[in-house]
C-alpha cells in the first residue's frame, strides 16, 4: 500500500466514523490536548497524523464512544487501515 493511500484511508477513517458515531471534533481535541482545528486539518487533508497518533485518534473515539453510551466499541486493523467496527451492548 503507497503512502498517500494510507494516509487517504486515515483522514477518511477519522472524518466518516466521527460523524457515524455523533463525535465532535472538540471531543477528540480535549481527550489528546490538541485543538480541534489540528483535528479539523487532519480531516481535511491539510495535515497528515503519524501513525502513532493516529491510533492516538482511533484510541479517543473508542474511548469517547463507550463513555457516553455504555458500549465498547472495538476497531480491528486488518491490513494496514482496513477498518472495521464492531459494536458490543454489554447490558
Amino acid at each position: 500500500m503507497q503512502k498517500k493511500e494510507q494516509e487517504y484511508k486515515v483522514v477518511n477513517f477519522v472524518r466518516e466514523y466521527r460523524k457515524k458515531l455523533n463525535i465532535t471534533q472538540e471531543q477528540i481535541a480535549n481527550k489528546l490536548d490538541m485543538s480541534s482545528t489540528f483535528i479539523n486539518k487532519i480531516e481535511n487533508g491539510v495535515k497528515v497524523p503519524s501513525l502513532t497518533l493516529a491510533f492516538l485518534i482511533v484510541d479517543a473515539i473508542k474511548e469517547i464512544y463507550s463513555d457516553d453510551r455504555g458500549l465498547y466499541l472495538e476497531l480491528r486493523f486488518d491490513d494496514v487501515f482496513n477498518i472495521s467496527p464492531v459494536i458490543i451492548d454489554f447490558e
